[in-house]
């Protein structure tokens, strides 16, 4: 796709050639590195679904029983230790 506007911030003029966003990225020109959006987010099916849809990054999922009550505790990848 491309995009034919001068954006702040970028000192080249030039069309911009976006890459699509990603999970963890947002689109990125691939010309000046030049951003555009926010990242996708990663997407599962369900909150118990422990791996994305779109890239296969895969995150913890605990259950907790906690008072009777099922309590779910998700820990992405940038959260581990």
């Amino acid at each position: 796709m491309l995009v034919f506007l001068f954006v702040p911030g970028c000192n080249k003029k030039h069309t911009h050639d976006y890459e699509d966003a990603t999970c963890t990225q947002p689109k990125i020109c691939t010309i000046c590195g030049q951003t555009e959006g926010d990242p996708l987010g990663h997407t599962y099916d369900n909150d118990c679904d422990d791996i994305c849809n779109v890239c296969g990054e895969t995150r913890i999922v605990m259950q907790l029983v906690k008072n009777q009550k099922l309590v779910l505790l998700v820990v992405s990848k940038k959260d581990r230790l």
